[in-house]
């Protein structure tokens, strides 16, 4: 991976919703809107693709975001841990990780999948199934689409150790485009940090 310092870019022209995306490009993406949303965030983001049919190994996804000194253990649940807050989620062959130097971090990819509305209800509670209802209508966007966005969201934030039930969750600006990426992984994801 690259890291470049002190570039300056400039839009040209704004890309359509629909547009695809680099897996390369989504971690540099990320990282680039959080530090314009949370300016004293220094997250490190990063995504891989496996092979198509296999699961992508977040390990390597995870040891790229850390420090030379930092040592990736996992727990007996499997999560990650390090002196660094890291995080890291996984959706067929795509691998998606976090890294805060200070602090505790959550991320969720999930594959954006048309469900029953009985289902999504399941699966959000009353709350956040209302919460996707209003996203959907204000950003005109489908149900699937908007529920897979609070789905991921409260997956990120019980992995960051915050406690759902009082997370004040609220439709806001957007901080993350959705995309589709190239490739191996192609598809509809719904990534959340």
């Amino acid at each position: 991976m690259e890291r470049w310092e002190g570039l300056a870019l400039r839009v040209i022209e704004q890309l359509p919703r629909t547009a695809e995306w680099s897996v390369a490009l989504a971690g540099p993406f990320i990282e680039r809107r959080l530090g314009e949303l949370l300016p004293s965030t220094a997250l490190r983001a990063a995504f891989a693709a496996g092979e198509p049919g296999k699961e992508c190994s977040t390990e390597a996804t995870l040891r790229e975001l850390l420090g030379p000194g930092d040592t990736l253990r996992r727990r007996p649940d499997g999560k990650p841990e390090a002196q660094a807050g890291v995080s890291a989620s996984h959706a067929g062959n795509l691998a998606f990780a976090v890294a805060v130097a200070v602090g505790s971090v959550g991320c969720d990819i999930e594959p954006i999948v048309e469900r029953a509305e009985a289902v999504w209800h399941d699966l959000l509670g009353n709350e956040h199934f209302e919460l996707a209802r209003l996203i959907a209508r204000e950003c005109d966007e489908d149900f699937a689409t908007a529920g897979t966005r609070v789905w991921g969201v409260v997956e990120a934030l019980k992995k960051a150790a915050a406690a759902v039930a009082q997370a004040p969750l609220s439709q806001g600006k957007r901080m993350i485009e959705f995309y589709s990426p190239t490739g191996p992984a192609s598809g509809r994801y719904s990534s959340n940090e």
